[in-house]
């Protein structure tokens, strides 16, 4: 019986049918579903190009830090998928930082999850060549029912 459905999701348009999907099946069985976004530490790099970007933007009474600035895009991400995937189902949102295969399966391991339901494709068509894809990583690591869609 499926109790529980994990969607992970990334900001691109491939999550907005594996979320639609996980909404109907989540209706069907009533079981809970949970959209979860993992931010990826950035490089030193990144984070300096991000630091300025926040300088540029925000004034100094809004000063934030690097990760905060990260989750509050990661919640707006998360928000503007439901809509357009338009969920009807109550669900839970999850932010959490890492890399995003060990903390999806993490998170699995860690709550009871009956199903993942994914993208195929991501964010990033190269990384998915060159060190193997999130998705890739996460089904072949979790003992639950793992839905890969296209």
């Amino acid at each position: 019986m499926i109790k529980q459905i994990l969607v992970p999701i990334d900001g691109s348009e491939h999550a907005l049918k594996p979320l639609s999907i996980a909404d109907d099946l989540a209706a069907r069985y009533g079981a809970g579903l949970t959209v979860l976004s993992v931010i990826e530490k950035p490089d030193a790099g990144s984070k300096e190009a991000i630091e300025s970007f926040i300088e540029s933007e925000y004034p100094k009474s809004e000063k934030m830090t690097v990760a905060a600035y990260l989750s509050k895009l990661a919640e707006k991400t998360i928000q503007e998928t439901m809509e357009k995937a338009r969920v009807k189902s109550g669900v839970q949102t999850v932010i959490l930082s890492g890399d995003p295969a060990a903390t999806i399966i993490d998170y699995v391991k860690a709550n009871e999850i009956d199903m993942v339901v994914m993208s195929s494709r991501g964010k990033s068509k190269i990384s998915q060549f060159l060190v193997g894809s999130v998705t890739y990583k996460v089904s072949r690591s979790i003992e639950c029912s793992c839905a890969i869609i296209r």
